[in-house]
């Protein structure tokens, strides 16, 4: 369940030593018919596999690994069905949310913020809400700009329940340790006034810089826009780039990785925690597993089926099957015991090989085809677009300083300049998150 980090990605053009991805901004590309061809093959750029051939990658023991250990948190997409990091997920009234975003909405602006400070339940609002109290901001800029964003996404007077933060959640998941405790701190909304910031409050926060930051991700792969899964939705991924990202990024590099699991238009990323896959012998029908390359290699016209030999390539020896299986977080809603920590996506597949087992294409053996992976650009991190103008350093226990709250809210300069706040845009101001996050730590 989440929302669209880019919707626009290029059809790969797969070689057997690299692949062609696209690099973008993560939300200047929101919707693919913003971007011109033009604008389109200048973000495309050539990424080069460090290991491409199959029988290296089990001599290396790729075929069961993990991305790095501090990688990946359980998390949740905040649906903006719900108002985002404006869903008061602890107050007993708005746990419970309804279908209907029209009443979510009237129901959050009807029950003030100012309310619920003087009755004395701040524990109760939600996270953008907190975060706007932190710094004074009495116009709650970080908390409308949740419901404006997602006024964006009604349809026929809904948002579907999967548009949400998931791919910010994905990406903050792999970037930033989980915050593993409450950090309380003053603010400036009134003297004497302590805001509490609990772990899910937190997460929830740097899911909103990586959801609506600034940073370049790399994309490999293409989202599939139709309701359907025929035509220009069959491969949008191909088979080879799936195995050698798994194996090079999370493999050889340790990196994480998110993947979008629907094949529709439907938009679901989730990060891989851990991939694992097998060998399948194409020789037999049934395709049974076995331990060893050299056990399950094939020669396309030893292939059992006839349409597992037809349009091969001229240069494939050898084919093989492969059975991978994928580990994520399931996603978990405030609130809610998980039956499972984690969620399996199962993926059957075959690789093509050259007579040295460098694999130079494949083919899906399911209709469960994902549509893309990505993951941020190399020393990309998100930031909000008014962190440079911030001098001054951030300490919990005192109020935030004017410089704060103007940077977040927005200001008018003595010369009438207006100044947008990145609150605007729904992005908290790095520098203040980044604090809140060591403190919890």
């Amino acid at each position: 369940m989440t929302y669209l980090v880019s919707s626009f990605f290029l059809l790969i053009c797969f070689s057997s030593y690299s692949t062609e991805i696209l690099r973008v901004d993560h939300k200047t590309l929101m919707r693919k018919s913003s971007v011109s061809k033009e604008q389109e093959d200048s973000q495309k750029i050539s990424l080069q596999f460090q290991e491409n051939n199959l029988l290296k990658m089990e001599e290396k023991s790729l075929m069961n690994l993990s991305a790095r250990k501090t990688f990946s948190w359980r998390g949740y997409s905040w649906p903006y069905l719900f108002g985002a990091a404006s869903f008061r997920f602890l107050h007993p009234k708005f746990s419970s949310p309804s279908s209907s975003y029209s009443s979510n909405r009237n129901k959050f602006f009807k029950l003030t913020t100012e309310e619920l400070i003087n009755s004395g339940k701040i524990k109760d609002l939600s996270p953008a809400e907190k975060y706007d109290v932190l710094l004074g901001d009495k116009e709650l800029t970080l908390s409308r700009a949740q419901w404006k964003l997602a006024d964006t996404e009604v349809r026929g007077g809904s948002i579907p329940y999967w548009v949400g933060l998931c791919h910010g959640w994905s990406a903050a998941s792999g970037s930033v340790s989980m915050p593993s405790k409450s950090v309380r701190a003053k603010s400036s909304w009134k003297d004497g006034l302590w805001v509490e910031f609990t772990p899910t409050d937190l997460s929830v926060l740097a899911t909103l810089l990586w959801s609506h930051g600034q940073y370049l991700v790399d994309i490999i792969g293409d989202r599939c826009e139709g309701r359907k899964v025929k035509g220009p939705c069959g491969e949008d991924l191909e088979v080879a780039d799936f195995h050698m990202a798994l194996t090079n990024i999370i493999g050889l590099k340790k990196k994480f990785l998110v993947m979008d699991y629907s094949r529709n238009y439907v938009v679901n990323n989730m990060p891989i925690l851990k991939y694992q896959y097998q060998y399948l012998d194409l020789k037999n029908k049934s395709k049974p597993v076995r331990a060893k390359l050299s056990d399950a290699l094939s020669l396309k016209k030893q292939l059992a089926r006839r349409s597992w030999r037809r349009g091969r390539h001229s240069k494939v020896k050898y084919v093989v099957g492969i059975k991978t299986i994928i580990y994520a977080h399931q996603e978990k809603v405030p609130g809610t015991v998980l039956t499972s920590n984690f969620m399996e996506k199962n993926f059957i597949y075959d690789l093509e090989l050259d007579s040295n087992f460098k694999i130079i294409g494949g083919r899906w053996h399911t209709s469960n085809i994902p549509d893309f992976v990505w993951y941020p650009s190399p020393g990309e991190t998100a930031t909000s677009l008014n962190d440079r103008r911030i001098k001054g350093l951030y300490r919990a226990d005192e109020a935030p300083s004017s410089e704060f709250t103007q940077y977040a809210s927005g200001f008018t300069t003595e010369n009438g300049i207006k100044v947008k706040g990145s609150s605007e845009f729904g992005q908290p101001l790095k520098p203040l998150i980044d604090q809140l996050l060591k403190l919890s730590r």
